[in-house]
């Protein structure tokens, strides 16, 4: 897991690629990874990281099943185009509405 990056472009990239992941809660990505079970979150201990391993890898149709699933979240929520235009939107709506 990752406990210094809050966005870290290996479990972006994991996603996109439909692979299960495994973030820590320092992440921006626990909650997603819950709301779309992509995989599982964990404390920064090593017996918290080996527990979450050994319960992903326990069941293989899960594991599938949280393979597609990060799919789908990376399609729905980091899409970058998407993103682009939340930002630009909301930088012109900002800036129309100063005086």
């Amino acid at each position: 897991p990752s406990n210094f990056d809050i966005l870290p472009r290996s479990v972006r990239e994991a996603l996109t690629l439909g692979c299960p992941v495994l973030v820590s809660e320092e992440t921006q990505f626990g909650d997603l990874v819950r709301q779309y079970s992509a995989g599982a979150v964990c404390d920064v201990t090593a017996r918290s990281v080996a527990t979450k391993i050994t319960s992903l890898f326990s069941d293989e149709s899960k594991l599938n099943s949280m393979g597609k699933n990060a799919q789908l979240l990376a399609k729905d929520e980091l899409d970058w185009r998407r993103e682009a235009k939340k930002l630009r939107d909301g930088l012109r709506g900002a800036l129309l509405s100063t005086p």
